[in-house]
């Protein structure tokens, strides 16, 4: 994990919010949504690599159970 830009991110958010009047409600919208869509990514990430997994052991049983 890149801890750098977690920190420049957190640096970011905190001189955005000492300096509010510089910024608009949108601004934090879009920054909630990127902060959402990363977090989301990671988890159709880990569902998708899971599900494959399970569909490969499905398989998998399915053939070994046919040879017995």
């Amino acid at each position: 994990m890149d801890w750098g830009f977690l920190g420049e991110f957190w640096d970011a958010i905190t001189g955005a919010t000492i300096n509010a009047w510089e910024y608009t409600a949108d601004w934090f919208k879009q920054i909630g949504l990127a902060v959402a869509g990363a977090i989301g990514n990671l988890f159709d990430f880990l569902i998708h690599y899971i599900n494959d997994l399970f569909v490969f052991l499905g398989w998998l049983f399915s053939a070994i159970k046919e040879l017995f």
